[in-house]
């Protein structure tokens, strides 16, 4: 399939979800705010989580990478954070305020655009991978340059002729 055809039907997918993935992250945003103002809040922090959750989920069926990444980078800062955080935790919150900030920015550029740029969010998603003391993805991360991956010969017990002798053509 082309990658016209790819991103003509993540943009009819994105159509039927459009205004329910605008609701949902009004309401994390919502919800974070009132855990910010209650930190004893654990349902307003839940709610949030489970917000974010239903996005990834949504981001996954449309196949919007960049959001799937970035929604799941912010579920696991959000589940750093205790219900009665402490000042301590402020930088946690912080970043999580600003990562479900700029998801609502990426979603509206993506609206416009209908092109998912997942590299374009690399930044966010390492800072906020930082924060958690995990990992920084690597600058390819979200490349794909379409090479298939075969298995190596010693993992299979026989190879068919024909594939072998095709293999051994194409190196």
């Amino acid at each position: 399939m082309t990658d016209a055809i790819l991103d003509a039907r993540k943009s009819g997918s994105f159509d039927l979800v459009e205004k329910e993935i605008f609701n949902t992250i009004e309401q994390a945003e919502l919800s974070l705010v009132r855990f910010q103002e209650n930190r004893e809040s654990g349902e307003d922090l839940q709610n949030c989580i489970d917000c974010l959750n239903q996005l990834r989920g949504i981001f996954t069926l449309i196949e919007l990478q960049g959001g799937t990444v970035l929604c799941q980078e912010i579920i696991a800062i959000a589940n750093e954070v205790p219900v009665g955080a402490s000042e301590d935790k402020n930088s946690l919150l912080a970043s999580l305020s600003q990562a479900i900030f700029v998801l609502n920015r990426y979603i509206e550029y993506y609206e416009r655009r209908r092109e998912d740029h997942p590299e374009l969010l690399l930044s966010v998603i390492n800072r906020l991978r930082l924060v958690r003391k995990a990992k920084a993805l690597p600058d390819s991360y979200f490349f794909d340059i379409g090479i298939p991956r075969l298995p190596p010969f010693g993992l299979q017990d026989e190879i068919p002729s024909r594939t072998f002798e095709y293999r051994v053509r194409r190196m």
